[in-house]
């Protein structure tokens, strides 16, 4: 396998992840001080810049932090083998996983939309983009309410926090449901 991100497909045993974020610092960007790369948001350093390509790749070194995902022996698509783990989870997990799929589903196609709308200047299709990113939100929502025991989504989408729920008789019937369940 190569440690620049070229592998024979059936040959993968694990992915290292590295969340990268890349910020000019200039308006008109021609060389790589001229960009600050953040690497799982430490290690702030220039980047390199080929031709008029700007290689993120040099960044990641191998002091760098990674969170490496192995990859199922019997050949399963990436994805399966997420959707294997979760089948085998707790419900909680489940119901976790299957928000997170409907709210990148939700992304995915409020930006297909969003481009069709940029491209054509379709109104329909600039409606459905927005009422495609409101639905998403509405899933991240209820999904932080899934995964955050005890806490709970407060404000507008000008403003909103993450704060501890008031404890009521409903909240600890639906927590004791829960418990009971697993």
């Amino acid at each position: 396998m190569s440690k620049r991100g070229e592998a024979t497909p059936g040959k993968i045993q694990a992915i290292n992840i590295y969340l990268v974020s890349v910020m000019p610092l200039v308006e008109v960007p021609t060389k790589g001080e001229h960009f600050a790369i953040t690497i799982n948001g430490d290690n702030v350093r220039g980047g390199r810049v080929k031709g008029s390509d700007l290689k993120i790749s040099d960044a990641i070194d191998k002091n760098t932090d990674k969170m490496t995902i192995l990859i199922s022996p019997n050949n399963k698509k990436f994805k399966e083998a997420l959707a294997t783990a979760a089948d085998k989870s707790g419900t909680e997990i489940k119901e976790a996983f299957a928000e997170f799929k409907d709210i990148f589903s939700e992304l995915n196609n409020a930006n297909q939309k969003m481009q069709r709308y940029s491209s054509t200047g379709d109104t329909k299709a600039g409606e459905a983009s927005l009422l495609g990113l409101d639905t998403a939100d509405e899933k991240m929502v209820n999904l932080i309410g899934k995964i955050s025991v005890g806490k709970k989504v407060s404000g507008d989408r000008k403003k909103r926090t993450i704060a501890e729920q008031k404890i009521t008789a409903d909240f600890l019937k639906n927590l004791i449901s829960e418990s009971f369940k697993r």
